[in-house]
């Protein structure tokens, strides 16, 4: 405000060392670096703008900063590094800053730095109390740190212009709750949270929170604030009012997976496992989606959910090393490089098409000292030192037992040995306990697995059928039906594959399905039936097909012929009628003729069938055919004595005027009486 551009410099430079990611101070820095001209250093403050807006999950701003670094310098390769990286997904690094120099221009002291660090340790934000000491590097300690930043910014919002350029504050706060009211209140919020952050720097916990408190009834209502007051709370041993406070903390996207954290720290000290069991999964569950490609977001918040319902049922007791584990995990120095050392672990050693959440590894007592083991397995294995390995498998285990991610390493180095039968039987005791714990998906997944290993496994794909349907999906069911009852077939089985492809029909009808899957199905019953030559039930199972699908050729053959073996003759007579019809409704003549061919050299001593081909033939046009049929038709009918008959399909032979008239007229005499 006094116009000492330089001074100021020197005091964001400070600001930056001390905290990285403090938005507000970048911004302010790099306009005041590209109002004096000092281009290199404000093209790395917009860079670390962007670092900063893309780990809040705002690609949009992220993108703005690097292109504005990159129009201040156009040679810059950090700017063009920064924004390859920004279109790629990659996360930008933490850059090393360059040595800053005071306002005479020399630079800074290295030992200088250091004692100022050492005097930052003695901060009373830096030491919480005895109870809550695992706070002092937690996503709690940093969702707080970004909130007190953001805070602050609020005492500096009458600087219009400077918030304008920045475009920051504005779009941080949107969303986030307003001051309310005339400018008096305002003005009495502003003071209250100065005075709230300058009494928690100099330790007066108490003393903050009721500045804060005040602040918050004077209008300012903001998730941030309700953030910060949480945390006090935890450290005042206060858990039922940091509950409340954090509670309306988690509505805030880029604050949540702290507000998270620390409300199961609330539940935790009053004794409330399951609750902070459920808040602890969903804030490690953003941490994870942080760290995966979109594509894989959905089947990893399908993980979360299932292992969330799974956990739920667990008693009290057993929640509580499971909590501690979790906690344990998420705090205390370097917890974010375990985070994502752990996720490129699971990501290495996933099975093909699974994806692991991070809970997996850590929502069992003693899963965060299996980490290293974990990636001394996957380092035996890709060295195919499958003893070794495995002997790694077990100390992992020996150290968390129910951790279920060894177990299946140990089934890959089972399956790698050629152990198949060994490594089955891990598998499906894995898949079992999934099952147990409501983790459908992930036993799903696993008992396919199983499958590849053993296809004809009749066994584990009726336990695969029955995941399915507790899952409701219903047609991938379907076809392990299928599958299963082709085994049968297979084996000569053709009892159990009958009774299996009932079974899918049952459940296809039941859940609606296309009549395409009952057709199908309908088929292969069908079929087993006539090789069984159960004609009477396959009579009835292609009656059903004609039912469903009226333009199933194959069924409505089958069926006559079913009809002409069964003796009933008009009847298949009836049908043969009105397939016709239907077929040269459509000008199909050539089904047609297909058909009462293909019927009539299977029963070659059904004159219907010939009578009707003649007649087809002679209506085409097809004289020869047509007289070639009649001559079979007559035939027949002096065969059986029946002599007028055979007098009248003459007849009809001479009128389509055949070569050989001669010889049909003297029949025709020889029959007359």
């Amino acid at each position: 405000r006094r116009r000492d551009v330089q001074k100021a410099i020197d005091n964001w430079s400070r600001v930056v060392r001390l905290t990285p990611d403090n938005l507000a101070a970048h911004s302010r820095l790099a306009l005041a670096c590209e109002r004096t001209g000092r281009t290199r250093q404000a093209v790395l403050e917009y860079i670390e703008m962007a670092r900063i807006f893309q780990r809040a999950r705002d690609g949009e701003k992220a993108l703005a900063a690097a292109n504005r670094s990159l129009q201040l310098d156009p040679q810059s390769s950090e700017a063009r590094e920064a924004l390859d990286k920004l279109r790629r997904g990659v996360p930008l690094p933490l850059p090393e800053r360059p040595k800053t120099a005071d306002r005479a221009g020399r630079p800074v002291d290295a030992n200088a730095w250091a004692a100022l660090d050492g005097l930052l340790e003695t901060d009373p934000l830096a030491e919480p109390s005895q109870a809550n000491a695992d706070q002092a590097d937690s996503p709690l300690a940093s969702a707080q740190a970004l909130a007190l930043s953001q805070l602050a910014d609020l005492m500096f919002e009458e600087d219009a212009e400077l918030a304008k350029k920045v475009g920051g504050m504005e779009a941080l706060m949107r969303g986030t709750g307003r001051l309310s009211g005339d400018r008096a209140r305002r003005a009495q919020a502003t003071r209250h949270l100065g005075q709230a952050i300058s009494s928690q720097t100099a330790g007066d916990l108490a003393g903050a929170i009721t500045h804060y408190e005040a602040a918050l009834s004077a209008g300012l209502n903001s998730p941030l604030l309700h953030l910060v007051l949480g945390a006090l709370d935890l450290r005042q041993n206060r858990p039922a009012e940091a509950a409340q406070h954090l509670q309306l903390a988690g509505h805030h996207d880029v604050i949540a997976t702290g507000a998270l954290y620390g409300l199961a720290q609330a539940e935790q000290q009053v004794s409330q496992p399951r609750e902070a069991v459920t808040h602890l999964l969903a804030a490690l569950r953003r941490l994870d989606l942080e760290l995966l490609p979109p594509d894989r977001a959905d089947a990893v918040a399908d993980a979360y959910e299932s292992m969330s319902d799974g956990l739920a049922q667990l008693p009290p007791a057993e929640l509580s090393p499971i909590l501690s584990s979790l906690l344990q995990f998420l705090s205390g120095p370097g917890w974010r490089d375990r985070v994502a050392q752990a996720r490129r672990q699971l990501d290495v050693a996933a099975i093909e098409g699974q994806v692991t959440p991070l809970a997996d590894l850590l929502a069992v007592p003693g899963a965060s000292q299996v980490v290293e083991s974990l990636r001394r397995i996957e380092g035996y294995m890709a060295q195919k030192l499958w003893n070794t390995a495995m002997e790694e498998a077990y100390y992992a285990v020996s150290q968390s037992p129910t951790h279920l991610p060894v177990h299946i390493r140990m089934a890959e180095i089972l399956t790698a040995q050629d152990q198949g039968p060994a490594a089955i039987q891990k598998y499906a005791a894995v898949a079992q306990t999934y099952r147990l714990r409501g983790e459908l998906p992930r036993a799903t997944r696993i008992t396919q697995q199983i499958l590849k290993l053993s296809p004809l496994d009749v066994t584990m794909r009726g336990w695969l059928i029955e995941l399915l349907v507790e899952q409701g999906r219903v047609e991938e069911a379907l076809r392990q039906f299928v599958d299963l009852a082709d085994i049968d077939y297979q084996l000569a089985d053709l009892d159990s594959a009958r009774a299996t492809y009932a079974d899918a029909l049952m459940l296809a009808q039941q859940h609606n399905l296309a009549k395409t899957w009952s057709v199908t199905l309908l088929h292969k019953i069908g079929d087993i039936d006539l090789q069984r030559l159960n004609w009477r039930q396959a009579q009835v199972v292609y009656e059903q097909i004609k039912t469903l699908a009226p333009d199933d050729g194959p069924a409505r053959a089958t069926l006559i012929d079913l009809l002409l073996r069964l003796g009933v003759g008009k009847q298949a007579l009836v049908e043969v009628d009105a397939y016709l019809r239907q077929l040269l409704a459509a000008r199909d003549v050539q089904a047609a003729v297909d058909l009462l061919t293909e019927l009539s050299g299977t029963h070659p001593t059904e004159s219907g069938l010939v009578a009707r081909l003649a007649r087809l033939y002679q209506d085409t046009g097809r004289r020869a055919e047509a007289i070639a049929q009649y001559d079979r038709l007559g035939e027949m009918q002096l065969q059986v004595g029946q002599t007028a008959q055979a007098a009248q399909t003459i007849r009809t032979i001479l009128a389509l005027e055949p070569d050989d008239a001669s010889q049909y007229e003297q029949l025709l005499q020889e029959l007359q009486p």
